[in-house]
């Protein structure tokens, strides 16, 4: 209109300057001409169509202040129908990393269970490690106590061949004679240690004998001589015999406790809350099951699936920080979780180092070896201290067992997250635990940091690129596993 004359269109004008018909895979330019205020102020934007067949170009809204109304308002084109015809150009394929990220990632179709025991939480294994050398220690310095007392016996009167058999009995089974006099109940309760039934049998007799010669009457120094020696034979193989069963009790023993502590968790609302979410992700209702899978987390906090899917749904809803945390928590759980790990590559917070990388070794799996490792350096230790040997192979076993331990114990620690949090609305850092203090850096959506200290409400945190600061605890999520 006018130049002098500013006049608001009643809407914008948006025209294809020579044809309607748009081939395809040929760049057309769409020209506009929003608003005239003093002059015509035109803009445009390029097209390609991808596809041939009748298209529609959305309207456009431009908002703009009416001075007339004193008011702002909102102006509109309308759609702008398009066939496109069959072309022989063919349009730029977008990167297969977009195609990638447009992608619906597909959920876990089922719960995956609890993750295993670790290695702090067990407390047999601890057990298992601290009892480990006590055959040694036993071997090692009891044979000193047990010929110290044989010596004593061997000078005390016609019965020393049975206080022997009694003392021995009790140092090696913990087993009273005098508690058992009926017959076959001694060999019974020796059978009960794990001594065969022959040696039991031997056992009982020979008590019985020394009982006898006691109560005999003449000079029995030669027989006496004759049951010491019998009961030396007898104890060794009940030594033997006895020992061959501790140490597979122990292990048959911290097995079933462990199997009787395993946690338990609510099926019915987990299975619940998983259906719902799976149904409301298929239905591309993201909101929705990503609240769902909030819920099936909560019944089932130690389930990879779950978090996963919590990461998955959150990550369709454009909820960046929740999505990291779902990842975060089912990589933690699932240390060897390719699938996870690359979907956190998608993540603009660095996810791959620093206080965000879990390293795809599981914790479990190093202290296994350690604790073999352990065992089997304190069984050379206690079969060359039998043989009179000294136990120096034994070092070259437990020491690597040592040092595999303490690589368990940092993986452990890095997997459980405790000290570690998920930034889930950036807040800029400040110098202080104060609202008013200076203001650093501002961390991104999901960027992962470790805690340094806490105060009230105030978390001091590190992140990667030593950034370091204090941020408010309530824009914050821990990864605590457990």
């Amino acid at each position: 209109e006018g130049e002098g004359n500013p006049t608001l269109l009643p809407r914008p004008v948006v025209t294809i300057p020579w044809a309607d018909v748009v081939p395809q895979g040929e760049s057309v330019v769409l020209e506009a001409v929003p608003l005239m205020l003093g002059g015509v102020k035109e803009f445009s934007w390029l097209i390609t169509p991808r596809e041939q067949g009748d298209r529609s170009v959305p309207s456009l809204a431009y908002s703009f202040f009416d001075p007339d109304g004193r008011a702002f308002a909102v102006a509109r084109t309308d759609p702008v129908a398009l066939r496109v015809r069959p072309g022989t150009l063919v349009a730029v394929p977008p990167r297969a990393s977009a195609r990638r990220d447009a992608a619906v990632i597909a959920l876990r179709p089922a719960l995956s269970g609890p993750a295993r025991t670790t290695l702090p939480g067990s407390v047999w294994w601890m057990w298992i490690a601290l009892l480990a050398p006590l055959p040694w220690l036993v071997q090692r310095f009891a044979p000193r106590a047990l010929a110290g007392r044989a010596a004593k016996e061997n000078a005390a009167g016609p019965s020393s061949a049975r206080a022997l058999l009694e003392r021995g009995l009790r140092v090696r089974t913990g087993i009273d004679v005098a508690s058992f006099t009926t017959p076959g109940a001694l060999a019974a309760a020796l059978r009960l240690e794990g001594v065969t039934p022959n040696t039991a049998l031997a056992a009982e007799r020979l008590r019985d004998a020394c009982d006898a010669q006691a109560f005999s009457k003449g000079d029995h120094r030669d027989t006496t001589q004759a049951a010491r020696e019998r009961a030396h034979a007898v104890l060794a193989l009940i030594e033997k015999e006895a020992r061959r069963r501790i140490m597979p009790l122990l292990l048959l023993a911290a097995l079933v406790a462990s199997a009787c502590t395993d946690p338990s968790r609510d099926d019915t609302a987990t299975l619940r809350a998983f259906s719902e979410g799976h149904t409301a992700y298929v239905g591309r209702d993201y909101a929705v099951a990503r609240d769902a899978f909030v819920r099936a987390v909560n019944a089932a906090p130690r389930d990879a699936a779950v978090w996963a899917n919590l990461g998955t749904a959150a990550w369709a809803a454009n909820d960046t920080a929740m999505a990291v945390l779902g990842w975060q928590k089912a990589l933690r759980l699932d240390p060897r979780d390719d699938e996870t790990r690359q979907l956190l590559a998608r993540v603009r917070a660095p996810q791959h180092r620093g206080a965000a990388r879990v390293w795809p070794i599981e914790p479990m799996l190093i202290a296994a070896l350690a604790l073999l490792l352990w065992l089997i350096g304190w069984a050379w230790a206690f079969i060359s201290a039998r043989r009179g040997g000294r136990a120096r192979f034994a070092a070259v076993l437990v020491v690597p067992g040592l040092l595999l331990a303490a690589l368990a114990g940092f993986l452990e620690y890095t997997a459980r997250g405790r000290d570690f949090t998920v930034v889930m609305r950036p807040s800029p850092l400040r110098a202080l635990p104060a609202l008013g203090a200076e203001q650093g850096a501002v961390p991104l959506a999901g960027e992962v940091a470790k805690i340094l200290e806490r105060r009230g409400v105030w978390l001091r945190v590190a992140l990667d690129g030593e950034r370091e600061g204090w941020i408010p605890a309530e824009r914050t999520r821990s990864l605590a596993r457990d």
